[in-house]
C-alpha cells in the first residue's frame, strides 16, 4: 500500500507518504476502535498510526498512549511479525489483535483501555487471530509446522481445538449460524 484512501460517497481523500511523511505508508491492516479512531498498522515502520477520521488528526503510538501502549513490550520483528497483523472488532466494539513473544491476545476499549489475555500455554511460534464469533469466542490459527484452529474464551481457556495438519492454507474465515466458512488459498 502506498497510502490510505477514504471515500465518503462523493469524493476521495488520500493520505500518502508524500503528504504525511512515513506515517501513513505501507498500511497492511486497518481497524476502528469504539471512540472512532482508525488503527493503521504501518508495516514499513512496524508500528501503529492512529487517524481520527473526523478531525483528520494523525498520532503515533507514543502521542496517543504514551508509555501505556502495551504493544511497546513486543519485539516487532519477532512478536508482531509472527502474526497476520489482523485487527478485528468484537461485538462490543473492542479492537482485538494477537502477538507472539509473548503470546498474548490484546483487546482495546476506548473507556476501559487495554486488556491482555495470556496465550502462553500454547507454546507456538505463530498466532493468527482469524475471527470472533457471535458468542465472543476468539478463533485462531496456531503454529506453522503443525497448525491447529483453536477456539478460546475471553479468559484464554481452550474450548475447542482442530488439527489443520494436511489441510489447505486458509486466508479468511467467516461464521454464519452454526457453520464456519474458510477461503482456501
Amino acid at each position: 500500500s502506498k497510502g490510505l484512501q477514504r471515500f465518503d460517497g462523493h469524493e476521495f481523500k488520500t493520505w500518502t507518504k508524500a503528504n504525511q511523511s512515513n506515517k501513513i505508508y505501507q498500511i497492511s491492516s486497518i481497524g476502528q476502535d469504539n471512540a472512532g479512531w482508525l488503527w493503521l498498522w504501518n508495516s514499513y515502520l512496524y508500528e501503529f498510526v492512529f487517524l481520527n477520521p473526523v478531525t483528520e488528526e494523525i498520532l503515533t503510538e507514543e502521542q496517543r498512549f504514551g508509555n501505556s501502549f502495551p504493544i511497546n513490550r513486543i519485539s516487532y520483528d519477532k512478536g508482531w511479525h509472527n502474526t497476520s497483523h489482523q485487527i478485528l472488532t468484537d461485538s462490543k466494539g473492542r479492537l482485538c489483535f494477537a502477538s507472539t513473544q509473548p503470546n498474548v491476545l490484546f483487546t482495546f476499549d476506548a473507556v476501559a483501555g487495554f486488556t491482555e489475555i495470556s496465550l502462553n500455554h500454547f507454546q507456538v511460534d505463530y498466532i493468527e487471530l482469524n475471527f470472533i464469533d457471535d458468542s465472543g469466542h476468539y478463533w485462531m490459527t496456531l503454529g506453522e509446522e503443525e497448525p491447529s484452529l483453536v477456539e478460546i474464551d475471553s479468559l484464554g481457556n481452550i474450548l475447542n481445538s482442530y488439527d489443520l495438519k494436511n489441510k489447505p492454507n486458509f486466508y479468511s474465515f467467516s461464521q454464519t449460524n452454526d457453520h464456519i466458512y474458510f477461503e482456501e488459498t
